[in-house]
């Protein structure tokens, strides 16, 4: 009864897990997806993945939005907090996500120190997780007047590109 996987939408197939049943496509969810999702009043479903198999499994159940948070240091690799966590750990594990997601926006977030050295170094990072992992997104904290200058540096910079990015 509460199992989705008893739905008839869902079927086992062996070792490759659950998978639907339907003939759809599998459509990416995209920025503009999420602002007419938004408009029309739905529920946008956004989580916390940092490996594969969570990403996958999150991904199946229909989140919208995964995030690559840096709270990783605390949760997956025993820091006391934030701070140690690096560039290259973020890039390892939302390139994880990544592999485990086919539909759900991926957001990697850019760890402590990443972009507050100026925005030469926020845009090389930025474009790390979009080049590197395949994020769709980049989230840095903060809402001062020079963090809002780094957020519009880096629309201009991919502004003239295809990439799928939010900020």
């Amino acid at each position: 009864p509460g199992d989705f996987t008893s739905s008839p939408r869902f079927r086992r197939d062996g070792e490759k897990g659950i998978t639907t049943m339907s003939e759809q496509p599998i459509l990416p969810v995209t920025v503009p997806s999420l602002r007419n999702k938004k408009e029309r009043g739905e529920k946008i479903v956004a989580l916390t993945a940092y490996d594969y198999p969570t990403a996958r499994l999150l991904d199946q159940a229909g989140a919208d939005v995964l995030l690559v948070g840096d709270s990783l240091g605390m949760v997956v690799l025993g820091y006391p907090s934030t701070l140690p966590v690096t560039m290259e750990e973020m890039i390892h594990h939302t390139k994880a996500v990544v592999r485990g997601t086919r539909r759900a926006l991926v957001v990697g977030d850019m760890p402590y120190f990443s972009f507050h050295q100026g925005g030469a170094l926020t845009i090389a990072n930025a474009s790390r997780f979009l080049k590197e992992a395949g994020a769709a997104a980049v989230k840095l904290e903060g809402a001062s007047a020079k963090r809002l200058k780094l957020v519009e540096d880096l629309v201009e910079v991919v502004a003239g590109g295809e990439h799928r990015l939010a900020l």
